[in-house]
């Protein structure tokens, strides 16, 4: 616990650097009233019935604002001494870090002295820099859709040390070309919060993407919210911002059509259901950042909806972990 807490801080702190820097430079080159526009736009599609751009313009967008709650992009999961903290800030960031180690969990448990480690969702660059940092002989690399997030996090590594064993890659799972290489070289392979963006034509796919990277017996890892019941229309609305909610079941099938064995599925919904409320309370209490950065419109409409409307929609969302091992 008190490991991740440092790490939490220590991330926080070069995260922070980079992005004043990096969306410093942006402003340089677009003034504050056309960046706010662009964010508002972007976000209010879905309040107006329309899909979000794309997986990129989700990321970019989404990582914008939520990086002023948010360790990386992804929820946390608490235990016990996560809940006991008081303030609301620090025990999201913890249990932020604690989703990466429970996700790393399997491929570390038999990973050889220097292994190498793919990351397939970049976020903020939380998992591959706290993999690099707790695992000094591990060569990880990630992989992110957006330009944006792969030079944020390429930053964040130079700032903390680890760069010369992180490479960051813009690459699509789904375009065999661009992982071609990593093709049965991986001692782990996770995705925290990643499937629920493929496609539906595109699933099996995805899923076969990935597990063909892993050498014999290593494990493929998925840390994702998933359906208890057919989903709703809530659910739906989730659609529009490129994610799908989908049935365990449903992510069970596709690791077992891509070939993997060992199925292990561990439900972890009681602990990551703090993530919700937790984060609205963060919101709320840096509303002046937000109202700040992208004015009160787009800072008020988000931290309600965190704070008021997320939570039942969070209750009905369940989270889990699912490993599969190549034979």
């Amino acid at each position: 616990m008190q490991d991740q807490l440092s790490f939490a801080r220590e991330f926080i702190e070069a995260r922070d650097a980079v992005e004043e820097e990096y969306y410093a430079d942006l402003v340089r080159r677009h003034s504050p009233g056309e960046l706010r526009r662009h964010y508002l736009a972007s976000m209010a599609k879905p309040l107006l019935g329309r899909a979000i751009g794309g997986p990129v313009e989700f990321y970019d967008t989404w990582g914008r604002i939520m990086r002023h709650a948010w360790l990386s992009l992804s929820f946390g999961v608490y235990g016990e001494e996560h809940r006991a903290l008081s303030d609301p800030a620090t025990r999201l960031a913890a249990a932020q870090v604690n989703t990466v180690d429970l996700a790393w969990e399997p491929a570390l448990a038999a990973a050889p002295e220097e292994p190498l480690l793919v990351d397939v969702g970049t976020g903020r660059g939380n998992s591959a820099a706290r993999l690099a940092l707790a695992h000094p002989g591990a060569r990880v690399v990630t992989l992110t859709l957006s330009p944006e997030q792969a030079e944020i996090a390429r930053r964040i590594t130079v700032r903390l040390g680890v760069a010369d064993r992180v490479e960051v890659r813009v690459a699509d799972v789904l375009d065999a070309a661009t992982t071609a290489d990593l093709v049965g070289r991986a001692d782990g392979v996770t995705a925290i919060e990643v499937a629920g963006h493929f496609p539906e034509e595109r699933i099996a796919d995805g899923f076969r993407a990935m597990a063909a990277m892993l050498k014999p017996g290593a494990p493929l890892t998925l840390m994702d919210p998933v359906l208890d019941r057919p989903g709703s229309l809530v659910h739906d609305f989730a659609g529009l911002f490129t994610w799908r909610f989908r049935p365990a079941t449903h992510y069970r099938d596709a690791l077992r059509a891509a070939g993997l064995t060992g199925l292990r599925l561990t439900d972890l919904s009681e602990a990551y259901w703090p993530s919700w409320r937790d984060t609205g309370a963060v919101m709320a209490a840096r509303m002046d950042r937000l109202r700040a950065e992208f004015g009160p419109v787009l800072a008020h409409a988000w931290q309600l909806i965190f704070q008021y409307h997320a939570w039942p929609l969070g209750r009905t969302v369940h989270y889990a972990r699912m490993t599969g091992y190549a034979p």
